[in-house]
């Protein structure tokens, strides 16, 4: 490790019914398809005993995680068997890409995950959902959580939700200077969040 590292490195083209088959108890009523693939880049140094304990993390990095038209469906039931809820349940044309990066002690947060299609015989009949969903936050220097972006939809229906605002006081918890009650948080956090809904 030395006093400095750096690193980086993609992973493209992986295959995501592989991947669930290697799972140690993957969903045995679903089978999964499509693609994914990871980048990711750090470096930095190694930090001393006072930026431990102060969370204070020297190092930059830069992680990207995409998942390209994946499908998911439900198995036919067991004989004799009631056909279940993920049974019936059927996504097509799932996408989705998330961005994480640090540097200087803040942490960002984007992406975005498109379901596709969203089909279930019991809950929706012939119709179908295309529900999306956009975010966006950051985190400075490990206190205060911004929600930049929070935006949910269901765009065939015409339905949304979006959430603004920020919440301070995190740093307390993260580096277990102060416990999560429900004390402590009332005392320590400053919350200001506004949530809209439209149906």
């Amino acid at each position: 490790w030395g006093d400095t590292f750096s690193a980086q490195g993609k992973v493209s083209g992986l295959r995501l019914d592989t991947l669930w088959k290697t799972l140690p108890t993957p969903p045995a009523r679903l089978k999964i398809a499509g693609t994914g693939s990871l980048d990711f880049s750090a470096k930095g140094s190694k930090p001393g005993e006072e930026a431990v304990k102060n969370f204070k993390i020297p190092m930059e990095a830069h992680v990207r995680l995409a998942l390209n038209n994946v499908s998911l469906a439900g198995n036919e039931p067991e004989e004799n068997q009631p056909a279940s809820f993920l049974d019936q349940l059927k996504i097509e044309g799932l996408g989705y890409v998330t961005d994480v990066d640090l540097k200087d002690n803040d942490l960002k947060i984007s992406g975005k995950l498109n379901f596709g299609k969203v089909f279930n015989k019991e809950m929706l009949g012939d119709t179908w959902l295309e529900p999306e969903f956009n975010y966006q936050y950051a985190i400075a220097d490990w206190n205060k959580l911004v929600f930049e972006k929070h935006e949910f939809a269901i765009k065939n229906r015409g339905a949304s939700h979006t959430l603004s605002g920020r919440i301070e006081g995190l740093k307390p918890f993260i580096t277990k200077k102060a416990g999560l009650t429900p004390a402590e948080m009332v005392n320590r956090l400053d919350i200001g969040l506004v949530s809209s809904l439209q149906l």
